[in-house]
């Protein structure tokens, strides 16, 4: 069978995010045809998942390790569809016409690569899950140019074209946190091009707790290369643009923001004193 979509969910198995992720799947108006590959990792048993539309086939993928790029791995070998996406099991689909929407683009405009886009807040977001979204947006912003070309796209928010995947995988390395910086920069190595569109933002609701922020800015800054493939950031124009355009979560988040950063940097500069 021809798949127009290979949807991979890395996933632990937490039903409470996957319940609303394969509802939202389920709400599609797009009619082709689409595997969704969840690739869990530790889960035992069988899941008690909904059932799908009859044009949305489901199938179950063990990654052999915990990690999130071992579980999109996992679902990249296996995958067939015209267009790859990667959805993480704590995000769900905003509109009916979401994937349908993609399909139009990537129709549209052949030659482009990637595209992705913002996480979004729902209605009971508490105050680490904003916090934690406000910085994953705020990241993606700083290499977001005027024209909407990125040099990265948030792992858990993000869809390519099959064929210009060719051989590349998320390292395994990374297994938790920064992983989809080396992927996009394999990606533009190859000379594709990556998309930002607000449009195509997902629906984001961790339910973090402030210690689960500061744990994974721990695991960014341990992450943190002297050298990065990523061009130099347009850190300071986002920043005032952010500050204009939302003044009332910047001042909110402001005195967050800078304890995230500079936890992330401690976390960096304590490699070189464990050497």
């Amino acid at each position: 069978m021809s798949f127009d979509f290979s949807i991979i969910i890395p996933s632990l198995g937490k039903l409470q995010f996957l319940q609303p992720l394969l509802e939202s799947l389920q709400a599609q108006t797009f009619s082709g045809e689409t595997e969704v590959l969840l690739c869990t990792t530790g889960v035992k048993g069988l899941l008690p998942l909904p059932q799908l539309k009859s044009n949305m086939h489901l199938q179950i993928c063990d990654s052999p390790k915990p990690g999130i790029s071992l579980a999109r791995n996992a679902g990249l070998e296996v995958a067939t569809g015209t267009t790859v996406m990667f959805i993480d099991e704590d995000c769900i689909l905003p509109s009916s016409d979401y994937l349908e929407n993609i399909r139009l683009f990537c129709k549209a405009n052949p030659a482009k690569g990637g595209g992705g886009a913002y996480l979004t807040d729902n209605t009971e977001a508490n105050f680490a899950s904003a916090f934690y979204n406000y910085i994953c947006n705020s990241w993606l912003e700083s290499h977001v140019a005027p024209d909407n070309s990125a040099s990265v796209l948030l792992g858990g928010c993000c869809f390519y074209p099959r064929d210009l995947l060719k051989n590349l995988r998320f390292p395994v390395s990374k297994p938790r946190a920064g992983e989809e910086v080396n992927f996009n920069a394999d990606f533009l190595a190859h000379g594709y091009s990556l998309v930002y569109n607000p449009a195509w933002s997902v629906c984001h609701h961790p339910q973090y707790k402030i210690e689960d922020v500061f744990r994974r800015a721990w695991l960014h800054g341990l992450q943190l290369e002297k050298m990065t493939a990523l061009p130099p950031p347009h850190r300071l124009a986002q920043f005032l643009a952010r500050s204009r355009r939302s003044p009332a979560r910047f001042i909110k988040f402001l005195p967050m923001t800078l304890a995230y950063s500079a936890w992330g940097r401690a976390a960096f500069a304590s490699k070189f004193f464990r050497k």
